[in-house]
């Protein structure tokens, strides 16, 4: 990836449920992410047209479009380095491998940790070679 030691990698999560999407947004900047969110996958699909994210943080089940209907569309959008991170609250094996099999490089089932979360984006990240900090150890609600 070029130009990651000039600028911080940028994220972008999604999820209808404010607490998540707080939490999640919470552990990214603790991590040195510059983070944006959207509340449905619609929101996200117009803003991933817009802009360059190196990280997507997506649940899966959300109103207007899943987060499924939103990786599937995503494959023409985000460019070939950027990553996914797929956080559902259902452990469906079917769910997980259409997910993967999709373009997500991790899928989380609900509740998860924020330590878990971190070491999902830390894994990702060096995967993308961009630059995170180690941030401030998040807490599990």
């Amino acid at each position: 990836m070029s130009n990651t030691s000039t600028r911080k990698p940028r994220a972008l999560v999604v999820d209808d449920d404010e607490t998540v999407l707080d939490q999640v947004t919470l552990v990214m900047r603790q991590m040195g992410f510059d983070v944006e969110h959207a509340f449905d996958g619609l929101d996200a699909l117009r803003r991933c047209q817009s802009a360059r994210y190196d990280v997507v943080v997506c649940d899966v089940r959300m109103p207007r479009l899943s987060g499924l209907s939103l990786l599937s569309n995503l494959g023409q959008t985000l460019n070939a380095d950027s990553r996914v991170v797929m956080i559902s609250a259902f452990d469906d094996s079917s769910l997980r491998r259409q997910a993967l099999a999709s373009g997500a490089s991790v899928y989380l089932v609900k509740p998860v940790t924020m330590a878990l979360l971190r070491e999902a984006v830390a894994d990702v990240a060096v995967a993308g070679e961009l630059p995170i900090a180690a941030g401030q150890p998040a807490t599990d609600p």
